[in-house]
């Protein structure tokens, strides 16, 4: 068949492509079809954790020290600029753009606002709550100490084969529903 052998990329373009002009057409009546586009979706969730889980240890493991430390060196740099741009625009946003004299009645909103605790999301005190409850800050976290605990071992190449099998069965599970 012709079809399948064009790209993957290509294939969910124009699968894309047509559900949004299918849509758009359309409207109301392609209604039915919001389950199997929930299903779609919750088929290729399937695979993230595990993938970012698996890529994030054996990218970060299979570095050297002196690599980790240029990259570190270099990241934090990319890191702050970026934080710096980001926390400008909110600011300059803030002060350039009026405030509205009446907020905008959008739907109800409860005044008891639980603030958000960061160090909850970022430190994994409990990972198997974290990977049940999908908090990927904390995930990616753990993963990445997983890593660097993994640059410093001698006896690692075993571990990191597996790995990129697990990889690359996780990257096959994906094209496969992404063909669906």
């Amino acid at each position: 068949m012709k079809l399948f052998k064009i790209s993957l990329a290509l294939q969910m373009a124009i699968g894309t492509a047509l559900g949004i002009l299918c849509g758009l057409i359309f409207g109301d009546l392609c209604k039915f079809f919001v389950p199997y586009g929930k299903a779609y979706i919750m088929l290729l969730k399937i695979t993230a954790v595990p993938y970012l889980i698996g890529a994030i240890i054996r990218g970060v493991g299979q570095l050297s020290t002196s690599q980790a430390k240029l990259i570190l060196k270099k990241g934090i740099l990319f890191i702050g600029l970026t934080l710096s741009i980001n926390m400008a625009m909110i600011y300059l946003t803030y002060y350039v753009f009026p405030l509205p004299k009446t907020a905008p009645l959008v739907g109800y909103v409860s005044g008891n606002v639980t603030p958000i605790n960061f160090a909850e999301l970022l430190i994994p005190e409990n990972i198997f709550y974290d990977l049940a409850n999908n908090i990927i800050p904390s995930i990616a976290i753990f993963s990445l100490l997983i890593g660097i605990s993994l640059m410093y071992l001698k006896e690692k190449q075993t571990f990191m084969s597996s790995l990129q099998n697990l990889i690359d069965c996780l990257t096959r599970i994906t094209g496969w529903i992404a063909r669906i």
